[in-house]
């Protein structure tokens, strides 16, 4: 004969999580370890009431334990309810809920309902301890059920009202118009802009002109010095052609004088033994 063993009690989750503001939005991060992105959905009612219901099944070779969560958070009043997106990555869901514009902020949410008296809660939980693990498991579903049926219908009724609140022409105050003083700072703050700009235009082109004169210096001064050196250059080759000049002509007058010494001696020697035979 089989047997059928009861499904064992889900334990319920408290995520640990945090609020940040980034200026423009208001972002919900939960760490949500153990579940996937199919087993958890996301609820907004007209309220401002966000909340995040989830259950995972118990995982085969695991812990073999299913968890559950519910989790309620009260937006601002300042926040859009109509364009909250959200995203599921490493664990943790990110819910980004942006801001309202200024001077549109949501009404506030009505307090809520007073609890139930001790003694219902003490009868229900004497019931609940009679009751099997299974047994107390689908009393927390219903009861999630119509307490998602009251949000259902709180949202229904806020729509109507913000529908009559429209179709009696309630609109948002005009955004508040920039004071005299404000433009005029305003326009003061441009002018110090472009005078500023201008100065710095002003400025690079003194350093351009700066920069192309030393360069063109530069250049002219290259020139001269190219030209002062071929200039000695032809000075050195023109010395050294009168130099050449020079020595050719000492050469041949050095032969001439030699010749005239020789004829000079001989005329001598001649005369001398003419003198001697006389």
């Amino acid at each position: 004969m089989a047997s059928t063993q009861a499904p064992a009690a889900a334990d319920n989750v408290d995520p640990v999580y945090e609020w940040l503001d980034d200026g423009a939005n208001y972002l919900l991060r939960l760490d949500l370890p153990g579940f996937k992105k199919e087993d958890f959905r996301v609820h907004v009612d007209g309220e401002g009431r966000l909340t995040v219901i989830g259950h995972r099944k118990p995982t085969p070779g695991g812990d073999g334990k299913a968890l559950r969560l519910h989790k309620t958070f009260q937006l601002p009043n300042t926040a859009n309810l109509d364009t909250i997106t959200g995203r599921f990555g490493s664990n943790v869901l990110t819910l980004t809920v942006p801001k309202l514009p200024a001077g549109a902020a949501a009404p506030a949410p009505p307090p809520p309902p007073p609890p139930p008296p001790p003694q219902a809660k003490e009868d229900a939980r004497v019931a609940g301890d009679k009751k099997p693990a299974a047994d107390q498991e689908d009393k927390a579903a219903k009861v999630g059920q119509e307490r998602t049926e009251v949000e259902r219908t709180s949202l229904t009724a806020g729509s109507k009202e913000e529908d009559v609140k429209k179709a009696k022409g309630t609109a948002p105050p005009p955004p508040p118009q920039p004071s005299e003083k404000a433009r005029g700072d305003n326009e003061q703050q441009d002018h110090q802009d472009d005078k500023a700009r201008a100065d710095h235009r002003e400025k690079v082109a003194r350093e351009a002109a700066r920069r192309i004169e030393a360069a063109r210096a530069r250049v002219a001064e290259a020139k001269a010095k190219a030209e002062r050196e071929r200039k000695c250059e032809h000075w050195k080759d023109r010395a050294m052609e009168e130099g050449m000049k020079l020595a050719e002509a000492v050469n041949k007058n050095k032969e001439v004088i030699t010749t005239a010494v020789a004829a000079f001696t001989l005329g001598v020697f001649v005369s001398t033994r003419l003198f001697s035979r006389n």
